[in-house]
């Protein structure tokens, strides 16, 4: 809801007897972008968070103009017979409409007085010069202030916080010194902006994205620093291990663990495209789990977003992704989208079902992850090999392998590379997910039950097969029948003729296993975001965690 200024405010012309105050350059040009045709229908869609008529140098004079503040955005109108104009009209191509992005600015306060007269300023500082608005009521003030702070740069973090331990690459605890609030910050040196400009464009494209959207399973943006050395992006407190880092400290994950973390990414992943975005960077690094967490939640991290036109290069996503997760089409030409992401995470599913852990030391995660990704490589042969490892098994009555037939189509239709590839709708309602939670009902049957019963033992074993497997069984269970029928005919032969014999029918498959083995499902049925992950059990760990340093400070 708007709130709209007093526009009976002080004049405040006489800021203009005090040119020392100001830089020239900045009191005689402006240094707000022209608003293009094409941008008008995207800010009708916004929200408004505050309007009315501020003071501005514009040009060489201190002008007073009718100014928008939207998420992210700073937007200043053209006022005809100054009036205020409707919301809905005031977008208008007849006059010029310019705006700053507030993400690209360090905000900061300068207050100026003269005997009885005072004023109010913001300067917003970006790559191209200050612009200043100016108050003569700090009420009024402290209230634009206020709502433009959580979208701009600010500055003094080391005074305001306290750094802490590290908790991932280029991740730190840190302390509120005040109100002794924990927080979770990411620390960018300005210097690596400098030698890659492509870089400053993804994280700042990061930092808007998350100021517009809010997911469970991406960061709660809080603030961002500036100094000159350091760019500081404060987030919500949050602790948790990186995928790489779990897998290898000796733990053992769940089927139904593994569901739920490539579920939940799924979802974070349909998030991002209906607002017309993309994670770009998708890796067992970049993926946090909280391990404390009973539904295992999942947490996304640096983002790789860039709007890319026809023609563009992508050197950048070459040079910075970690090759073995960026799909074939990247290095053909084609932008990062929905499909390079689903494909990605058909690596990370490839790379949680077969990683070994033992082929490699690993002592430090920043280091050794790089190193493992260059000896990584997906060999769609093992999948073969586990679907014949599969199926000879059951065959032979085997014990049941750790990786179900579903999780491998699963994994192959994701790594895809053809036109025939999974969209993001096909791959949230495979039936690996709906039968993971048919597993999740059953091991909650079976903890209750010291021995669970084979007839309920083979009817959850036929919820969680996929075709193959369930054609395999109904095959094993027949020739069962058959064996269990020429023993008892021979021993019905064998007793004496005044015996009273019994015949014997093999049992035909239940409509149950009929059902499951045509494998078909609704293509309206969706699965509730939260049903995969209920009550999976936390991971246990087998040894305990090494003590991080604490302490660390910035060089």
């Amino acid at each position: 809801m708007s709130r709209r200024q007093n526009m009976n405010d002080e004049n405040l012309n006489w800021i203009l007897k005090y040119p020392n105050e100001f830089s020239q350059e900045d009191f005689e040009s402006q240094h707000m972008h022209v608003l293009k045709q094409e941008q008008f229908g995207q800010l009708k869609e916004s929200d408004e968070i505050l309007n009315g008529q501020l003071y501005t140098f514009w040009n060489g004079t201190l002008e007073c103009s009718k100014f928008i503040l939207m998420p992210n955005l700073l937007i200043k109108v053209t006022i005809q017979n100054g009036l205020l104009q409707i919301p809905q009209s005031q977008f208008n191509q007849s006059g010029a409409t310019y705006y700053l992005s507030l993400s690209e600015c360090t905000i900061t306060q300068k207050m100026i007085q003269h005997r009885s007269q005072q004023a109010f300023g913001m300067l917003l500082t970006n790559s191209i010069g200050t612009t200043y608005l100016f108050f003569s009521n700090f009420v009024t003030f402290r209230t634009w202030y206020k709502q433009m702070k959580q979208f701009c740069k600010l500055t003094g973090f080391l005074d305001k916080y306290k750094l802490g331990d590290k908790l991932l690459p280029g991740f730190y605890t840190c302390t509120k010194k005040t109100k002794k609030t924990q927080y979770t910050v990411q620390i960018y040196k300005s210097d690596d902006f400098e030698q890659c400009q492509e870089l400053e464009d993804a994280v700042y494209n990061e930092i808007q994205i998350l100021r517009s959207i809010k997911h469970q399973s991406l960061l709660e943006l809080k603030r961002v620093y500036e100094n000159n050395k350091y760019l500081f992006i404060v987030y919500e407190y949050y602790k948790g291990e990186t995928l790489f880092n779990l897998l290898n400290s000796n733990l053992q994950l769940h089927e139904v663990q593994i569901a739920s973390i490539i579920y939940q990414i799924l979802q974070v992943v349909k998030f991002l495209n209906q607002h017309q975005f993309y994670h770009g960077s998708i890796n067992p690094q970049n993926v946090l789990i909280n391990t404390q967490h009973q539904m295992l939640q999942i947490t996304l991290i640096n983002l790789s977003f860039k709007e890319y036109k026809v023609n563009d290069k992508l050197d950048w996503i070459l040079n910075r992704a970690v090759e073995s997760f960026l799909a074939p089409e990247i290095f053909e030409g084609i932008a990062p989208n929905i499909s390079t992401d689903i494909y990605a995470l058909g690596c990370v599913l490839y790379f949680m079902t077969y990683y070994d852990s033992k082929k490699y030391e690993i002592k430090n995660e920043d280091k050794d992850f790089y190193n493992v990704m260059d000896n990584f490589e997906i060999q769609k042969n093992r999948i073969d090999e586990s679907e014949q490892q599969l199926k000879v098994g059951f065959q032979q009555n085997q014990q049941k392998s750790k990786v179900s037939s579903s999780q491998l189509d699963l994994l192959r239709k994701m790594l895809e590379t053809d036109a025939s590839k999974l969209t993001i709708k096909e791959a949230t309602k495979h039936h690996w997910f709906v039968n993971v939670k048919s597993k999740i009902k059953s091991l909650k049957v079976e903890r209750k039950r010291k021995k669970p019963l084979p007839s309920l033992r083979t009817i959850i074993e036929l919820r969680e097969m996929s075709e193959m497997d369930v054609r395999m069984t109904i095959i094993q269970q027949q020739q069962s029948g058959l064996n269990a029928l020429n023993h008892m005919n021979s021993k019905l032969q064998s007793t004496p003729s005044n015996t009273k014999r019994t015949l014997i029918y093999t049992q035909q498959p239940s409509k149950l296993s009929q059902y499951v083995a045509k494998n078909e499902f609704d293509d309206d049925y969706e699965i509730p975001d939260e049903e995969l992950y209920l009550e999976v059990p936390v991971i246990r760990r087998k040894r305990e965690p090494k003590k991080r340093p604490s302490n660390i400070k910035l060089l």
